[in-house]
C-alpha cells in the first residue's frame, strides 16, 4: 500500500524555498506582534500566510477509498512552525491507521481547508461562517511524509510545542511528520468572489 506521490510541477522551488526558510530561520521568523497581525483583506498572500500560521486545525478532504471516491472532510491538527515563526507549510503529525491517511496511500491528493469561523472574527451572533466576509482558505496539493533530517526535526518540534499533547501520544501508532505540498491556494475574505494566491507570493510572504 504505497502512497502515489506526485509533486507538483514547482515542487523544486518549493523545496528550494524550504531549504531558505529552515536555513535562515531567524533572520525569517516574524517577531511575535508581526504574528499576531491580522494582515489588511486586500493583501490576500498575507492574509493566507496570516490564517495558516494563526490556526492549529483545519479539515483534511481526501478522496475515500470506503466511500467509493466521495470527498471525505476530517479536522486535523497541523502547525507551520513554532509559535515565532512561520513557513506557511502546513505540517502534520499523523498515523497511517487514520481513517484520512488510508486515503491518502492510495491518492495522496489533498485539500486543507481554515475559516476565521475556527478563532478570531466571526462570533456568530454578528457574522456567519458562510458570509464571504468570515474569510476561508482552501489549500490543494499532494501530502507528502517529511523525509528530510532538518526539516523533521523542525516540524516535530514546532508540532510539539504547539500541541503540547502529541508529547503524550502512543508509539505504538507509529506517528509520522507529514505536509502538504501547495500548489493550489484560494482564499475568500470579502465580497466579489474567490481569489486565487499566487503559491510563489504566499511563500514569500517573510511575517504571518
Amino acid at each position: 500500500r504505497g502512497a502515489a506521490h506526485r509533486p507538483p510541477p514547482n515542487a523544486m522551488m518549493r523545496s528550494a524555498v524550504l531549504t531558505v526558510l529552515l536555513g535562515v530561520a531567524a533572520a525569517a521568523s516574524a517577531s511575535p506582534e508581526e504574528l499576531g497581525r491580522r494582515p489588511p483583506i486586500t493583501e490576500k498572500a498575507a492574509y493566507a500566510r496570516w490564517m495558516v500560521h494563526t490556526y492549529l486545525w483545519g479539515t483534511l478532504s481526501t478522496n475515500s477509498i470506503h466511500l467509493d471516491g466521495y470527498a471525505y472532510g476530517n479536522p486535523q491538527s497541523f502547525v507551520d512552525g513554532g509559535s515565532n515563526s512561520s513557513t506557511g507549510i502546513p505540517y502534520f503529525y499523523v498515523s497511517d491507521l487514520d481513517v484520512s491517511q488510508e486515503d491518502i496511500a492510495e491518492d495522496n491528493r489533498v485539500t486543507f481547508s481554515l475559516s476565521n469561523a475556527q478563532g478570531v472574527g466571526c462570533p456568530v451572533d454578528v457574522n456567519d461562517p458562510e458570509s464571504p466576509t468570515c474569510a476561508r482558505l482552501m489549500l490543494s496539493g499532494t501530502m507528502v511524509t517529511v523525509t528530510d533530517a532538518t526539516e523533521y526535526a523542525f516540524a516535530k518540534d514546532a508540532l510539539f510545542e504547539r500541541h503540547p499533547v502529541m508529547t503524550t501520544w502512543p508509539d505504538s501508532h507509529d506517528w509520522e511528520v507529514k505536509k502538504v505540498e501547495i500548489n493550489n491556494i484560494d482564499l475568500l475574505n470579502i465580497y466579489g468572489g474567490i481569489s486565487n494566491v499566487d503559491v510563489d507570493e504566499y511563500f514569500a510572504v517573510t511575517s504571518a
